[in-house]
């Protein structure tokens, strides 16, 4: 029973003994009114709580960060009078990651449910501002009447895990412009990728034909549209390794903003590189070994998915060293590092290994770069600040 309940209970049950002890009629009048209306009230919310059924869902299971979702409950059940249910979703994902705010992540949403409705759905918006999977679920369930004097639980409700629905939002991916630096000037190379056909390698394109091309390799049908001999082009498996270290540890101060800019780094380094013929290795700090090793641009969807579901962990200590040993990146023409906690440390170690002639990238927050030692010690190491997941795309394209 609510506050307005009580009252009105009081009032019944104090005009209903004035009544007993005077016997006036307009005491009588008032106390059969709030009496009825009590009645009315029970007879609405008690069927309801006992008869009325949800079924929840989401509106996506799969979001990209800032997308629209909502969590949705279907509600049926035969009702007698119409009532409102008062529902309190958990949404971890707006929730205050700082602890600062306890009630943070918790939406309240009320509907209106008619009796000669069969199924009417609810919906509630939930936050997707951060990357991540997260379980969304309804805590509390309340029936009340029209009048506001009554609100009881639902009673159908069941196992707080029927009321559970996970929700992966992807990093956001920005795509990239222009060609990869490494080997842009390089004509050769990008010649030497698109050979004549040869079995076991994948359809790239045509081109005029050449001296010495096979005639088994003519591409009729572009030949015969322009009255040119043209031959089938195949792409064959690229040499050319990009190596992305994502730092899946962070001081947590920086999550989960930081997982939301490193993921998003990655996948857009990764979706460049994939789409210019490159192989792309994933590595992370915690394990120290190959996330996900993939080539091709078809090969992006489940590094794409990795992004979205990895954890990240808080680490206070600074990243002093390279987390997997030399022979996993020895093949590497790129090393892309993304970091919180940066130290000099690992940037010696980058700096050795563009001594080989291979690139290397250190990507980071500009709040992590302050106690860095000067960009002069380590000159072959380029270092790429992103303050914010809406800055990647223009840090990215300076060093691609």
């Amino acid at each position: 029973m609510t506050g307005r309940g009580i009252v009105l209970s009081l009032t019944f049950l104090l005009s209903l003994f004035w009544a007993l002890v005077t016997g006036s009629r307009e005491v009588w009048l008032v106390a059969l009114l709030t009496g009825a209306l009590l009645l009315v009230s029970l007879t609405q919310v008690l069927p309801a709580a006992l008869c009325l059924h949800g079924q929840p869902r989401l509106s996506d299971e799969q979001v990209t960060r800032g997308g629209m979702a909502a969590y949705v409950i279907d509600w049926s059940g035969r009702l007698l009078l119409p009532v409102y249910v008062r529902v309190t979703v958990a949404d971890p994902c707006a929730g205050d990651f700082r602890g600062l705010d306890p009630n943070a992540g918790r939406i309240c949403a009320q509907r209106f449910i008619r009796p000669w409705k069969n199924a009417v759905p609810m919906r509630i918006r939930v936050s997707t501002r951060h990357r991540g999977m997260w379980t969304i679920t309804a805590e509390k369930i309340r029936v009340r009447d029209v009048f506001g004097f009554f609100s009881l639980p639902l009673r159908r409700a069941g196992d707080k895990a029927a009321w559970r629905r996970t929700m992966t939002v992807y990093p956001l991916l920005h795509e990239l412009a222009g060609e990869p630096s490494a080997w842009s000037e390089s004509t050769e190379y990008n010649e030497s990728r698109m050979v004549t056909a040869d079995y076991g390698e994948s359809f790239a394109g045509t081109r005029p034909y050449r001296d010495g091309d096979s005639l088994k390799r003519i591409h009729w049908k572009q030949t015969i549209r322009t009255r040119e001999l043209h031959t089938r082009q195949y792409e064959q498996a690229s040499d050319t390794e990009v190596t992305i270290l994502l730092d899946d540890q962070a001081p947590a101060i920086f999550l989960p903003g930081y997982a939301d800019l490193a993921t998003e780094c990655a996948a857009a380094l990764a979706h460049f590189y994939l789409e210019h013929a490159c192989r792309v290795k994933l590595l992370d700090t915690r394990s120290g070994g190959i996330a996900l090793e993939c080539s091709g641009a078809e090969a992006f969807a489940p590094l794409y998915t990795q992004l979205a579901e990895v954890p990240f962990l808080p680490a206070a200590a600074p990243l002093d060293r390279l987390p997997f040993p030399y022979r996993t990146v020895q093949e590497a023409r790129m090393i892309v590092a993304i970091t919180s906690r940066p130290s000099g440390a690992l940037l010696a170690q980058l700096n050795a290994h563009a001594a080989t002639g291979c690139r290397t990238v250190c990507i980071l927050p500009p709040e992590a770069a302050y106690a860095l030692p000067p960009a002069d010690d380590f000159p072959r190491v380029q270092r790429v600040l992103i303050s914010r997941p809406e800055d990647v795309r223009a840090g990215l394209e300076a060093c691609v």
